[in-house]
């Protein structure tokens, strides 16, 4: 007996009188196939694209607010656009800031605006990430 077969492996198989092989891979192939795994996995690659971004080193004025534009996550037709996560950390060790973050999809810029507020009266230094998923407009219908 095979605990853990490889995909190169054969299995016997009985057509009729007749006995013939078939590899594990080619069992996988079909079974993906009749299962619609396959089409599954591309439609939800067409459906959803994820993209993510970091923009580094972004000076906050003390007691002050930057905008930031990510130009990476450009509007693309049929798609809307939807912020997954974001995270920001100080850049320069300290903790000298607090984040107040506002998207804009709306397409009024190339690319999706990120307000930073800092609360401190030292200035601060911030890297700011964003994961962006790009979801087919029609999922929303």
């Amino acid at each position: 007996s095979k605990a853990t077969p490889a995909e190169s492996d054969t299995l016997i198989v009985g057509e009729g009188n007749v006995l013939t092989k078939i590899s594990f891979s080619q069992l996988f192939t079909y079974l993906k196939d009749k299962l619609g795994i396959n089409t599954l996995n591309t439609n939800i690659s067409n459906l959803m694209q994820i993209s993510s971004d970091t923009i580094k080193d972004i000076d906050v004025p003390a007691s002050g607010s930057v905008m930031i534009t990510f130009t990476k996550f450009k509007p693309k037709s049929g798609y809307n656009r939807v912020v997954l996560a974001h995270s920001f950390n100080n850049s320069n060790g300290g903790s000298n800031y607090s984040g107040m973050f506002i998207y804009n999809t709306t397409g009024v810029t190339d690319g999706i605006q990120v307000f930073i507020h800092n609360v401190w009266s030292s200035k601060g230094k911030v890297n700011l990430s964003l994961t962006v998923a790009y979801i087919q407009s029609n999922f929303f219908n």
